[in-house]
This record gives structure tokens, sequence and C-alpha cells, in this order.
């Protein structure tokens, strides 16, 4: 019934869609993955490790940029500093577990959308054909298991942006931002910046966000198949990756308040802060495009299959998707320099670049590590689910076991490189007020 309202509405929009291509490719599989749930899987029958490469060319290439920023010596030494990497991983888990109320939300948001997915799609066909068709590749085992842990090492950052799809979350975070929105909406000093030109970048987001969420659950409700739920005509290619990206932008703004705030309040108990959500708005958008390009790339070829079916030839878009996403790693940092600064792009790269000449080689260490826990997580979760006798619920029961635990590297790894944005301050040196503590840097 609301397939056919649904097209009702969609089909007297002039529309050139058609079936999607190949609905056996393996190819295409990898591409409704990752567009349902960020999770790459192997695009053809012969093992590649271009994801491996990828990896070491992100990573290189980052770390060729802190030997520019702090000299080959010092960034040598950040980079196998032991007793260094255990404080910051001391400090980055304090903050974390002082952003408790982050943690919590997100797993709870996590547990509530896995599962839901799970009781609309627990005994479709389409779960044992799809695991058929990975199978076809190397069998489905530890094999299998590793290949997807080698996508999954390549975006350890990658569930910070899977929030977004996560309909109870966005639609949370939609009301919270609202009332700042609409109890404002006339406030002249509220919608004007001191130049005078409006913050449209704050609408966008919040008319996004709510856009974003109904889109995943029209999906959902008219099951198709992890592709976006078409039938609006070509346009669609463009507005879906632009909806998804303001929408990712404003929730990693979130997530980056809520750490930085962890901080700053010194353990003690804090509330939600959309105004500072608003604040880092522009440069969140330039931190989400620059650290999950290949999502919206992802995004724009998933809702182009129907229009252009040649866009999935071969496994060449996967590998594109691979080769695209290895400049996230490069770009991680920026995570720590907007977080202290006022929001704007300008000055997060600013504040990414200062980050750089003080523990760049430390950022490389933590991104190393990160890439590293993901893929041990997600090779477990893979490995283990495997093993059990085929079942319609199997593969999206290993994607939602694994995403748990890459979700949690994830937080973790924000936190980290928030504290290194911190450390990297030089002005602003908050006092010490207890006898014995040491002062702290901050904006």
């Amino acid at each position: 019934m609301i397939h056919d309202v649904w097209f009702s509405i969609v089909g007297r929009i002039p529309s050139v869609q058609s079936a999607p291509a190949r609905p056996g490719s393996t190819a295409l599989l990898a591409l409704r993955r990752f567009f349902i749930g960020l999770t790459l899987s192997p695009p053809e029958t012969s093992a590649r490790p271009y994801a491996l490469w990828a990896i070491a060319a992100g990573l290189g290439a980052l770390f060729l940029v802190a030997i520019a920023a702090q000299g080959a010596r010092r960034a040598l030494f950040d980079l196998f500093d032991l007793p260094g990497h255990v404080r910051l991983a001391v400090k980055a888990i304090d903050r974390l577990r002082n952003a408790s109320r982050l943690a919590g939300i997100c797993l709870l948001a996590a547990v509530l959308s896995w599962t839901g997915y799970q009781f609309f799609t627990y005994k479709r066909d389409s779960g044992s054909e799809d695991l058929a068709l990975l199978a076809s590749t190397r069998g489905v085992g530890w094999s299998l298991a590793g290949d997807h842990a080698s996508f999954a090492a390549l975006t350890p950052l990658r569930d910070l942006f899977g929030l977004t799809d996560m309909i109870p979350l966005a639609l949370f975070l939609w009301l919270a931002l609202s009332k700042i929105v609409l109890d404002r909406f006339a406030a002249t000093a509220f919608l004007e910046r001191p130049d005078g030109k409006f913050p449209a970048a704050i609408l966008f987001c919040w008319v996004s966000l709510f856009l974003a969420a109904l889109l995943r659950l029209i999906g959902l409700i008219l099951e198709t198949s992890g592709l976006p739920p078409g039938g609006v005509g070509p346009i669609e290619m463009f507005v879906i990756p632009i909806v998804t990206w303001l929408a990712d932008s404003i929730v990693l703004c979130w997530i980056i308040v809520e750490l930085r705030n962890a901080s700053l309040t010194r353990g003690e108990a804090f509330s939600f802060d959309p105004v500072g959500w608003v604040s880092l708005a522009a440069g969140g958008m330039l931190a989400s495009l620059t650290l999950m390009p290949a999502r919206y790339l992802g995004i724009a070829a998933a809702s182009a299959v129907a229009y252009v079916p040649w866009v999935i030839r071969g496994a060449n878009l996967v590998w594109l998707l691979v080769a695209v996403q290895s400049f996230g790693l490069l770009s991680a940092g920026l995570l720590g320099g907007l977080a202290w600064t006022r929001g704007s792009g300008k000055l997060g790269l600013r504040g990414y670049s200062r980050l750089l000449r003080a523990s760049g080689g430390r950022l490389v260490a933590v991104l190393s590590l990160s890439c590293l826990a993901c893929g041990v997580i997600a090779w477990i979760a893979y490995g283990v689910m495997f093993s059990l006798p085929p079942q319609p619920w199997l593969l999206t029961a290993a994607d939602a076991y694994a995403h748990y635990g890459t979700l949690v590297v994830g937080l973790a790894t924000a936190a980290a490189i928030i504290e290194l944005g911190e450390s990297s301050l030089p002005h602003a040196k908050r006092a010490a007020t207890v006898p014995g503590e040491h002062s702290t840097s901050y904006n």
C-alpha cells in the first residue's frame, strides 16, 4: 500500500528509472551494503589487497606531511613514543568516559537501529542470496572475513558518519536542534552574523537531518534492497548525497562538541549544546567531506544505478571508492583542529596545521592503531558469524556485530584526536585551581 502511494506521487515526475543493473553482481552488492551501513565487501572473485594498499598510502602520505611539519627526527620520535601513546590513550579514555552520554546515546541508537533493520529483513530471501553471492568469491569463512576486515580498517571513523543513518538518533538530534532554530527563528542576533550574512548552513543542516531520516525510513518500508527509493528522477543523484553530507555535518559537530566539552567541564555534568553544534557547522561540512569522501561518491553511485546502469561496470567503482577513501586518513586530524576553533573551515585547517606541527607523528600512530583495532574487531566478528550455518539473517548480523565494535573504536579515536588538538593550543592557558594540578590549554 505504502509502495503504491509513494510511486503514485513520484510517478508524475518525469523519470528514466529502470531496473538496477546486474542484480547478481558482487560489485552491486558491495555498493548496496556500503549505502546501507558503510560496509564494503569484495567486488570480485579474485583477492586483491587494494584496501591494504590504500591504508598504507593514506598513512604514508600523512607521515610525510608530519615530517614536513615537524621535521623527520621529531616525527619519528612521536611515532614510536610508546609512553606518550599510553598517556594519550589514558586521557582519551578519560575524555570519552566524561562524555558517557555521547557513548550511551550512540550505542543505544546502534542497537535500536540494527535490531530494527534485522526485524524488517530477518527472513528475506535476499539475505541468503547475498550470502551465497559473497560465498562465490572465496567461500564464507575466515578468508572472506579478512576481506571485510581490510575494508573496515580503511574507514576507522566510518561509524561516526553511520550515526546519521540511524533513524532514532537522527530524529533525536533534529528535535534537539529544532528548539534553538524555532525559538530564535525571528531573532536577528541568531539569524544574522556580524557581517550581516544569513547563516543558511544552519537551516540546511537542520532540514537535511530530517530528510536523511525520512529517506532511510522510506527505503526500509519500500524494501528497496539497500538502494535509494528512486522514482524521483536523475536529480536524486545530486540531492541525496548533498542531503546526507549536510546531515552528517551536524551529527559530526554534535560528536565534536560533546567530546570537547567533556574536558572543559572537568568531569562535571554538562547539558546539550545545540548552539555549539551550530557554531561548528561550516567547519563540520569541510570535515565531513574530507573525512568520508567515498560515502558521498558511493551514495551518488547508488542513486544513479537506476538511471545509468553502466555506473556499475565490473569492480572499478568499488576500487575507486577504496582509493578515494584513502584521503580520509590524511584529513582525520581536522577533528582536532576544528574542535578548538569558532567553527569556520579556514580556522579548522589552521588548527589542523598547528596539530601537525605539535603532534604529527603521534597522529599517525593514533590512526594506525585505530585502523588495526577496527580490522581485528571486524575480522573476529565476521569470522565467527561466517563459521555458522548459512541463514538469511547471518550477513546483517555480522555487519551489526562488527559495527558495534568499530563504533567504540571510532569514538575513542575521535577523543584521542581532539585531545591532541587541545594539547597543541598555544594560548589562553587555564590556570590550575587545585594544588598540584597542571594547567590546560584551550581557546
